[in-house]
Formats: structure tokens, C-alpha cells, sequence
């Protein structure tokens, strides 16, 4: 629930903020990432609150490439500890994410895995629910106005027996 509120009010304020401001854009043909002052020190903030509740969050602009991150993020997903920055693209962050994921076979699925986790991001509409490094985790994500989308993660409970894939019996 307090997820929620602090998301709901991190998209009214963001929104309210970005009015006239125009979009996030990259500068030139570097990594570098040009969003107005007032949306970053918001989002700075907000990642300090939502650390307070230990809610993992990642801002994205509308290319897909990071503007900012809490350390909840980092100790939820450490994969990316030495690796996120200002401007790196989603699907880098994907290919840490799946490559502590998959094995075998499915490595050889990589690429397919990353462009569909950059679609799903781009329309994602309802939270969802998975497993990562032995923890069960809630995840959403929801578009900004005029700066990109916000993507944020708590621990979640155990999924109940319904939610579950069942084995067929033999």
C-alpha cells in the first residue's frame, strides 16, 4: 500500500513538474542524459524515500536509458552494483539480470529474452509477481510524462498455491 501512494505521488509530481519542460532527451550522441534539474532532485529524493521502505527503484527516460536508482535497487539486484550509470540502456541491465538467471540452453535465448524485457517495460500496465536469487519480488512499472517511466520492486510474499505452475502428475 505505501508503495503504491509513494508511486501514485512520484507520477502526480513528476507529471506536474514536467509541464512545459519538454522531454528528456540525450545530449549529442553520448550517454549523457539531459532531464531539468527540479524532476532529477525530485526523483533523488523520492529514491531516498522509497530506500526508507526498502522499495527498489530505476528511472528511465523515454530511450530506454537510466537516470537514476536507489540503493534498495542495488541490494535487490547487486548484479548491477558496479555496472548501472547515468545513461546506460535497459537492455544492458537486462543482459546482467538474465545472464545470473538462465543457464544452459537458454543463455543461447539471451538476446530474444532482453528485447522482449524492453517491450514488456515499454507497455507493462499491471504489477507482476517472480523469482530472483532466491527472493519472491513485486514489481512495477508506470510511464512519466515527459520523462520516461519509473519501475520499482519491493519484496513480495511467497505466492500462494494458485499462483503456482503445478507439475502434471505422472
Amino acid at each position: 500500500l505505501m508503495a503504491r501512494f509513494l508511486v501514485h505521488v512520484l507520477v502526480e509530481v513528476v507529471a506536474h513538474l514536467a509541464v512545459g519542460v519538454g522531454h528528456a532527451a540525450r545530449a549529442g550522441s553520448g550517454n549523457r542524459v539531459e532531464v531539468p534539474d527540479d524532476v532529477i532532485e525530485l526523483e533523488q529524493e523520492l529514491a531516498i524515500a522509497l530506500d526508507g521502505v526498502d522499495i527498489a527503484m530505476c528511472v528511465l527516460d523515454q530511450d530506454d536509458r537510466t537516470l537514476i536508482w536507489n540503493r534498495a535497487f542495488l541490494r535487490m539486484f547487486p548484479e548491477h552494483a558496479d555496472w548501472i550509470h547515468v545513461g546506460e540502456h535497459y537492455r544492458d541491465n537486462l543482459r546482467r539480470f538474465y545472464q545470473v538467471r538462465l543457464t544452459g540452453d537458454e543463455l543461447d535465448s539471451i538476446d530474444r529474452y532482453i528485447e522482449e524485457g524492453v517491450a514488456r517495460n515499454r507497455a507493462q500496465q499491471r504489477p507482476f509477481n517472480f523469482e530472483h536469487r532466491g527472493e519472491y519480488l513485486q514489481a512495477s512499472s508506470l510511464p512519466l510524462p515527459g520523462v520516461g517511466r519509473v519501475r520499482v520492486w519491493r519484496q513480495g510474499p511467497t505466492p500462494r498455491l494458485s499462483d503456482v505452475k503445478l507439475s502434471p502428475l505422472a
